[in-house]
């Protein structure tokens, strides 16, 4: 079967995957850190989430952040 992307599909959500981490020398649960948190920093940018001074915060509990991308949560903060 084959289906085809048209401009009515509807695209789930996902998380922005920037080029430069598939050539960086970091382990995939990193780029997949960096790539999850960046979502969510769009997402506070989006919900307004940002000081005085226009910077963006992101609020997210390592403990979530590992059951988000399914590791434990020592893999997330470097360890292990």
């Amino acid at each position: 079967m084959n289906q085809y992307i048209k401009r009515e599909t509807k695209i789930e959500n996902y998380d922005p995957c920037p080029r430069f981490l598939s050539k960086m020398k970091v382990s995939p649960i990193a780029k997949l850190v960096y790539t999850t948190l960046l979502g969510r920093t769009f997402l506070s940018r989006k919900n307004g989430l940002k000081d005085e001074n226009g910077n963006v915060y992101v609020i997210y509990p390592v403990r979530a952040l590992a059951k988000y991308i399914w590791v434990k949560r020592n893999k997330c903060q470097g360890k292990g």
